[in-house]
């Protein structure tokens, strides 16, 4: 009797090869999660600390608008207050002031003085950049040199 031994299809090499493929693609995945995180957090870090800059700005013009306020209800001389601008349209007193959120941007108030029992009026509460726009770089484009 004559027997021949048979070989399993998968034997031991080619299960350690694939067990090596699943930890490396492993790696791969937690690498990849990792640099995802790690850019969300700064992402993340960056909107809270403009949100933070914002809120401060926030909270120093509404100390203006108390004093503003103040002086209207004192009768006090309106331009004895630092840091507003005072101007006359139609009629009517419109007071304006910025407040610093960052390097970048400043929150624009401007009210408008009113006769009733509110003695203002909020006209604008607004972020607007403060540097001007430079074009510093320039894009080639098809057939210019």
């Amino acid at each position: 009797m004559n027997h021949k031994k048979s070989f399993p299809i998968i034997n031991m090499g080619t299960s350690l090869l694939l067990v090596v493929f699943i930890v490396i693609c492993l790696i791969v995945f937690a690498t990849l999660s990792l640099s995802s995180s790690l850019r969300d957090q700064k992402y993340t870090d960056k909107a809270v600390l403009k949100t933070e800059n914002y809120y401060l700005a926030y909270s120093h013009a509404q100390k203006q608008l108390k004093e503003i306020d103040q002086a209207i209800i004192s009768h006090k001389d309106l331009s004895s207050l630092k840091n507003i601008e005072i101007s006359l349209k139609d009629n009517n007193t419109y007071i304006s002031f910025k407040e610093n959120i960052d390097q970048y941007q400043d929150l624009d108030v401007e009210i408008q003085l009113t006769q009733n029992q509110d003695r203002y009026k909020i006209i604008k509460w607004q972020a607007v950049t403060s540097k001007e726009w430079k074009n510093e770089s320039t894009l080639p484009l098809l057939g210019s040199e």
